[in-house]
């Protein structure tokens, strides 16, 4: 990391007025990736996990900010693949950006219109001394005006010094930086934390510490909204103070409390079959007039327009798990035990165990589950169809509870 690149990163809207907010954090992870030894080489994969955006939108701001003259990259092979590039920033003292960042057309000394670079010098015009004679082009022009500290060498240490605690071994330290990976970027000012402090940070907790900071980081959040705080400490503040033990308990887990599941998870789906094995509750289905009149004359057949009937009625909650899921709602559904919810299995949606269930749902009248859209599996008891009776084993002596929120 270097402090001169970060600077230089951020003091870039002003000279840049319509910079759009994805190249800035874009260009604030290259300068903080900056080496002043060794230079830059973060991947987009990288770049993309510390900025949230897509692997396609990183390379747009890549290329927007090469067209501004404020970078530039050459491209690397390992082991005869493709590399992570070598990102040059434009504070660094070679620095030349691609030849057509900042081109446009010039009238030349002659009269005649021409293409200028960056400078707006025509690309005939006379060169000063200091011209690069391989490209032709005038170092001079292609350098960002800089403060004047920015010339001279970076003489700051390439990373921040670590509080380690005594006796951390490179293992734990690996360990922490995994953890730290995981859980960071979920933090509010994650783009904008320095990335050495919050390391330091997570190095002096034990990892029960650690453990509890990750599992309570959403209710700190919520309690500092709710306090009227309108941007969140640093991660490396939160580590530090250990500012989640200012928190209050939270409350035990009350079995009896319905879980807002999400459609077609285990949850969803365990209490869905627990529901239809109890049995219609709806009211008994009746035929219309013009229905008893169908089947008198032989064009309906009686059970078939009662099963349908029933299938539509006969289970008023499955019918909410499903009208929910449709919206892709989640909801309040009667907790099942961790017997049963772990006897649900993922079963990719159009596979053969997926058609196999859904004609057994048919053969006992159940209504089927709604369509999961783009959903790749839906969760349904494990052994398929024919593992039915086992898992409806499971539920003795479970009351089913009918009225779990609408």
């Amino acid at each position: 990391m270097s402090h001169a690149a970060t600077k230089w990163a951020f003091d870039q809207p002003e000279q840049h007025p319509d910079m759009k907010p994805g190249e800035l954090v874009v260009l604030a992870v290259l300068a903080d990736c900056h080496n002043p030894l060794h230079g830059c080489y973060p991947s987009h994969d990288y770049i993309s996990a510390r900025t949230n955006l897509s692997e396609r939108s990183v390379r747009d701001q890549l290329a927007r900010l090469r067209e501004r003259g404020l970078i530039d990259w050459d491209g690397a092979r390992e082991a005869g693949r493709r590399g992570s590039n070598r990102y040059r920033l434009a504070f660094e003292g070679d620095f030349q950006p691609a030849n057509s960042a900042g081109s446009s057309t010039v009238i030349g000394d002659d009269g005649t219109e021409q293409t200028a670079n960056s400078a707006g010098r025509a690309e005939n015009d006379e060169l000063p001394a200091n011209s690069d004679s391989s490209t032709g082009k005038s170092r001079q022009f292609y350098r960002q005006i800089l403060p004047p500290h920015i010339e001279e060498p970076v003489k700051e240490p390439v990373k921040e010094p670590l509080r380690e605690s005594a006796g951390a071994s490179e293992d734990d330290r690996k360990r922490v930086e995994r953890w730290l990976k995981k859980v960071h970027p979920k933090w509010p000012s994650y783009v904008a934390d320095s990335a050495p402090k919050a390391l330091a940070a997570a190095m002096e907790l034990s990892e029960a510490d650690r453990e509890a900071a990750a599992a309570r980081m959403a209710d700190y959040l919520e309690a500092a909204k709710g306090g009227g705080r309108k941007t969140a400490c640093s991660f490396a503040v939160y580590l530090s103070e250990k500012r989640w033990e200012k928190l209050p308990e939270p409350e035990a887990d009350d079995p009896d409390k319905p879980l807002v599941a999400k459609p077609f998870g285990p949850d969803w789906s365990a209490a869905r079959l627990r529901l239809l094995l109890a049995g219609p509750s709806g009211p008994l289905p009746q035929l219309t007039l013009i229905e008893r009149r169908m089947v008198e004359a032989g064009h309906a057949d009686r059970e078939a327009l009662l099963a349908e009937k029933r299938m539509r009625t006969g289970w008023p909650e499955v019918n909410r798990l499903h009208d929910a899921a449709s919206r892709g709602v989640s909801t309040p559904v009667p907790r099942v035990p961790d017997a049963v919810r772990a006897a649900m299995e993922p079963v990719p949606v159009g596979s053969d165990i997926y058609a196999a269930w859904r004609a057994a749902h048919a053969a006992r009248g159940w209504p089927w589950i709604p369509d999961p859209g783009a959903l790749p599996v839906v969760y349904l008891p494990k052994g398929g169809p024919e593992a039915l009776q086992e898992f409806t084993e499971r539920f003795e002596g479970v009351a089913v509870k009918e009225g779990c929120g609408a």
